[in-house]
């Protein structure tokens, strides 16, 4: 994301953030696996939608807060 790429705080802790959902998100897929097809690909979908949009709201809202700091 441009506002990621545009504070290195912002990028360090978007990443060590981005790196504990990837981790859940690897749980969710494992215990996924020994459901139902349909429980899986459904637990697919969602595990994607979670290693994409939070980190990125995640950074969104660190973004904001930096300029709220710096805005006078």
């Amino acid at each position: 994301m441009p506002w990621t790429l545009a504070n290195e705080d912002n990028w360090n802790k978007t990443h060590r953030f981005g790196g504990r959902i990837f981790s859940i998100g690897r749980l969710i897929m494992i215990a996924a696996g020994a459901a139902s097809p349909e429980v899986a690909s459904g637990a697919l979908f969602l595990t994607i939608a979670l290693v994409i949009l939070v980190p990125s709201i995640y950074s969104w809202r660190l973004s904001l807060q930096e300029k709220s700091k710096t805005s006078p």
